[in-house]
């Protein structure tokens, strides 16, 4: 497509990442890779897809983390469409065509999405996964009702590796370097407009066999260098979601204090009582003031 572009940052992926871009390069105008400094050999893939002319590389000096990959990226992006993919995964043939279409028919739309097959380090399907717990709320009428979707129901966040219309996903990116930042980003870009399935393609999202410590996830999103000490902390998110559904235009008030009211109660619901996280999250939503 001529007016998409994928972005992918990586890092550390030798394994995998040959497949992903494999999948990617014949599918759109540009396809983008931000390297964080890999150390296993995934520097070694690159070589064989530089005769694509559409394929672009950004090598970073050291591991800065993926936030600050991201920047990169999408700075980088001048196309009517950006879609994101991880760089272990797998895009069907036909994926950037289909939601292509879902989005060019459907001018409320703002990200198209596709059905995931979660895959293992061996390729092969475990689940699939078509996102039901949040496909009826964010493709609701009502704003409202979309963001609380975000807020109640997303906790496996496959939607984020989406096609999505540029001029708005630019404009709701946060580089904040913290934990659960693209719960932030998806639930202020549906204030923009609707989530939209499309069942015809297939995203394969692969998950890996590694066990992840919270200072290790933390890690990969701030990179060698951080200002948190690699504390995981939920409490930016909590915040900042809340302020995003107040700052939603709205004239009966009742209404928008009970979405607000609903909001913080599943926040409370959903995370105070996890004892991994160790932080009062019930003061935290009660600190957000209407």
């Amino acid at each position: 497509m001529e007016d998409v572009t994928i972005v992918m940052p990586a890092f550390n992926e030798v394994k995998f990442i040959g497949k992903a871009i494999g999948s990617a390069i014949h599918q759109a105008q540009r396809v983008i890779v931000c390297d964080n400094d890999s150390t296993d050999g995934t520097k070694d893939i690159y070589p064989q897809f530089l005769k694509y002319k559409n394929f672009q590389l950004i090598q970073q000096p050291k591991n800065m983390g993926s936030v600050a990959s991201a920047k990169l990226l999408f700075s980088s992006v001048e196309t009517k469409y950006v879609a994101v993919m991880g760089a272990h995964d797998i895009l069907s043939d036909n994926y950037i065509a289909t939601l292509h279409h879902c989005l060019e028919n459907n001018p409320d739309v703002v990200l198209a999405y596709a059905p995931a097959n979660r895959i293992d380090e061996d390729d092969a399907i475990f689940d699939q996964y078509f996102m039901e717990d949040i496909a009826d709320g964010v493709a609701s009428d009502d704003v409202f009702e979309r963001v609380l979707t975000i807020i109640k129901h997303l906790n496996d966040c496959t939607v984020v590796y989406c096609l999505a219309r540029a001029e708005e996903f630019l404009k709701c990116l946060d580089y904040t370097p913290v934990a659960a930042g693209d719960h932030c980003v998806l639930c202020e870009l549906v204030t923009h407009g609707k989530f939209m399935r499309c069942d015809e393609a297939r995203f394969s999202r692969r998950y890996l066999n590694r066990e992840e410590t919270n200072e290790a996830y933390m890690k990969r999103i701030q990179g060698d260098s951080s200002p948190n000490n690699y504390q995981r902390d939920l409490t930016y998110m909590i915040k900042r979601q809340l302020e995003i559904l107040q700052s939603v235009p709205c004239d009966d008030e009742s209404k928008k204090a009970s979405y607000i009211a609903q909001a913080k109660q599943a926040l409370i619901e959903r995370f105070d009582d996890i004892e991994r996280f160790k932080i009062d999250y019930a003061a935290v939503v009660n600190s957000v003031t209407e």
